[in-house]
């Protein structure tokens, strides 16, 4: 009795000493992609998205396009009419946002492709862009635009409605260098992760600092973040190869990825998307492929189980 009391215990602890660094990495499910234009064919993929159905939505960078697959990799549809699209994101009602980058706009799409708004032009002032990236929508329907080249993140309606922005070049907190990408938790609060300071930042909604982690040698020109369910921050740690997990305060939970083009492996990844089962998806850019990956604390849970059954069952039962 008192060894299954033991046990049923260290069942409870054990995924929580994980939590200090030990996760499981996520297992390889499967990819899908090549080089070119055809359908579920890619040239620099920049950006990936995952709707609440789990329909996976792909910035296509150089072919001018975005494209929809099922969560199996499945080509679904796609729309063009873009110039260098390296942003994309979903809002609550399957609403698709992109930033357009090299038209300096974002354009707001129906699931399907439909145009259903557009805004910006090239410029510094309120709701202008230079070199617009990233994109992410909050629990009211704001949106967030990494607006790179001009150092600072625009914050609008889900109409284009101007509300605010903060930033500006520097290494300071609350200063960027070249902002790549955006991404929001479950209380609102907003993640960006630079180039050119090699780290992330966390801010409330309306832009006020709340902490930073990363710097040069932890992370290495990160161009992509997510945050999941359980507000875990997930980074494409573009120049490592490879995607980093962290808490919603920094702390590293696990990483995987190393330069290559087999399976798990990465050749600058840039983009990351988790879905509401836990799945992470991986725009593996110069590999021209999307990757996708288990939930890494489900993993760690039955690995861990595993080995306290064995443990169990060495000791009798």
């Amino acid at each position: 009795m008192n060894r299954v009391f033991t046990v049923l215990v260290l069942a409870v602890c054990l995924p929580a000493v994980s939590l200090a660094g030990t996760e499981s990495a996520p297992p390889f499910i499967l990819m899908w992609g090549s080089q070119g234009s055809g359908n579920g064919s890619f040239n620099i993929p920049r950006a990936v998205a995952v709707d609440g159905a789990g329909n996976v939505y792909v910035a296509d960078r150089f072919n001018d396009r975005v494209q929809k697959f099922t969560g199996s990799g499945s080509f679904v549809t796609s729309w063009g009419g873009l110039n260098n699209p390296r942003g994309i994101t979903l809002d609550a009602q399957g609403n698709v946002y992109v930033s357009d980058t090299s038209a300096n706009r974002v354009v707001k799409y129906s699931s399907g492709g439909g145009t259903l708004a557009s805004w910006g032009a090239y410029g510094t002032g309120n709701g202008e862009f230079s070199l617009p990236m990233g994109l992410a929508v909050d629990s009211q329907g704001n949106v967030y635009v990494a607006d790179s080249a001009n150092h600072r993140i625009q914050k609008f309606t889900g109409s284009g409605s101007f509300v605010t922005a903060w930033g500006s070049f520097g290494t300071a907190t609350g200063q960027f260098y070249y902002p790549r990408d955006v991404a929001v938790d479950s209380r609102d609060n907003i993640y960006v992760v630079e180039v050119g300071n090699h780290r992330v930042q966390k801010f409330t909604s309306s832009g006020s600092f709340v902490t930073s982690w990363g710097g040069a040698g932890q992370m290495n020109q990160p161009y992509g973040l997510d945050v999941d369910a359980s507000d875990h921050v997930f980074v494409a740690d573009t120049y490592y190869h490879r995607i980093q997990k962290f808490t919603s305060d920094g702390i590293q939970l696990t990483y995987w990825g190393s330069y290559g083009a087999g399976a798990g492996q990465f050749n600058q990844p840039t983009g990351v998307a988790v879905d509401n089962t836990g799945k992470i998806y991986v725009v593996d850019t110069n590999n021209d492929r999307v990757e996708k990956f288990g939930d890494s604390i489900v993993s760690t849970m039955a690995t861990t189980w595993g080995r306290i059954k064995g443990l169990y069952q060495k000791g009798g039962s």
